[in-house]
């Protein structure tokens, strides 16, 4: 069963002195659409659900178990000695607790704006400098070195350097060099003969936590506002709302609605 667009729980309410979850899903539908974020947030109207990729959280799922497995032997993975990066997967007693999104999370009380910060990224690296990179895996052929140079990728590059800004909060010492381990399935094959192949590649990126605070404080005051934000002219949700309501409100040409 579905769950209904509109709910009355998690709501933010500008008189609760109590902090504010907030996720980094939930910063990046700011970022997205403002409009659509206080739809959700403040008035519990949430945009409808995206696909649900299962072969992508399948690659995610076997990657974790594949990554910990070096995790507790404390060995670096061979895509770290490929190339060149000489790091191990990080290990503390907490780590499955912060790649749990929805009761868990790496968290931090920010106490400025009285919001509690949460998300789960896939995994923690640690170098030989004993600072920690924030790793997120990908799959998809979308995903290259030229791709996220171009900028095409926003989003991925806000998911890690959220996480990153997280982790530096909590007071752990952080490397401001991120990466995206991409899994790109294989399509070269004479057969499909019951089974994906994948290659595995690393992306760096350089995180910029300049942006981590301003934003911040952009929502705190878009959640205080009775007002909401207009809707953005870039946002598909947006325009399809407007598109209907000028198709219900025009005389009909034969279209049921």
């Amino acid at each position: 069963m579905k769950k209904p667009y509109l709910r009355k729980q998690f709501l933010f309410n500008p008189y609760s002195a109590k902090p504010y979850r907030l996720s980094r899903s939930k910063v990046e539908l700011f970022m997205d659409c403002p409009f659509c974020f206080y739809m959700d947030r403040r008035l519990g109207l949430r945009r409808p659900g995206k696909i649900n990729y299962h072969l992508n959280n399948a690659v995610d799922f076997l990657l974790k178990k594949e990554f910990d497995a070096y995790r507790k032997s404390g060995r670096p993975h061979p895509l770290m000695i490929q190339e060149g990066l000489r790091a191990t997967p990080y290990s503390h007693d907490k780590m499955e607790f912060w790649r749990e999104p929805l009761r868990g999370g790496l968290q931090y009380l920010d106490h400025t704006r009285s919001f509690l910060l949460t998300g789960a990224p896939d995994d923690l690296w640690l170098n030989s400098e004993m600072k920690i990179h924030v790793v997120d895996y990908k799959a998809t052929r979308a995903l290259t070195k030229e791709s996220l140079r171009s900028g095409m990728h926003k989003s991925y590059e806000r998911q890690v350097e959220f996480y990153t800004y997280l982790l530096e909060k909590m007071g752990f010492p952080v490397s401001l060099e991120a990466f995206f381990v991409v899994a790109s399935v294989k399509i070269n094959s004479q057969a499909f003969d019951g089974k994906l192949e994948f290659d595995l590649h690393l992306i760096r990126h350089n995180v910029n936590l300049a942006w981590v605070d301003k934003v911040l404080t952009q929502i705190r005051n878009c959640l205080m506002s009775d007002e909401s934000p207009l809707p953005s002219a870039n946002c598909e949700y947006c325009n399809y709302r407007k598109a209907y309501k000028q198709i219900n409100t025009s005389p009909r040409q034969g279209v049921l609605l």
